[in-house]
């Protein structure tokens, strides 16, 4: 296509209607204004403006501070809410972790506290059995001693002990 009307011209570059209507008024574009008051650009000049043409970055018109700043603190405020939501939830959660810690800390102190009791008491015990064993071959060896006293006192007097009679040891 050769030619371009002030709407298809503004399509190609990505502007508004009103600003490329503004830069054929002050001739940085070149157009033909026909009988009925529109505009006819040819596709050369559009090429042309579009390697030329900064975009600007701030603001509507020149010397004017951004108009964005509205924008951006809406923007701003926006985040703003965002990450104090977050901060909340991150905060709920890390409420919860550490209440959750506390439980469990807790449930751990008392295992430790009832497995040391557990400890005391099986310790006692094993002392006590120990005691006892003790006690019972001290009785073991004292009937030992005294059964060989009477073993030892029936050979003597020339008798067999019962029990060498029954397992059929002589003399």
């Amino acid at each position: 296509m050769s030619d371009y009307t002030l709407g298809m011209a503004a399509k190609r570059l990505g502007l508004s209607k009103p600003t490329v209507s503004k830069h054929l008024k002050e001739g940085r574009i070149a157009g033909e204004k026909m009988s009925d008051g529109s505009y006819r650009i040819t596709a050369g000049e559009l090429t042309r403006f579009e390697r030329e043409y900064k975009r600007p970055v701030a603001g509507k018109r020149q010397g004017e501070g951004p108009k964005d700043k509205r924008d951006q603190v809406g923007v701003l405020t926006a985040e703003n809410a965002a990450l104090q939501r977050q901060k909340d939830a991150l905060e709920a959660q890390l409420s919860s972790i550490e209440g959750l810690h506390d439980r469990e800390r807790a449930f751990m102190e008392k295992q430790i506290a009832d497995g040391a009791e557990r400890l005391r008491e099986v310790t006692r015990d094993r002392d006590q059995l120990r005691r006892d064993l003790d006690r019972a071959q001290e009785r073991a060896d004292k009937l030992q001693a005294d059964l060989s006293d009477i073993a030892r006192g029936m050979i003597e007097r020339g008798q067999v002990p019962w029990w060498q009679r029954v397992i059929g040891v002589k003399r």
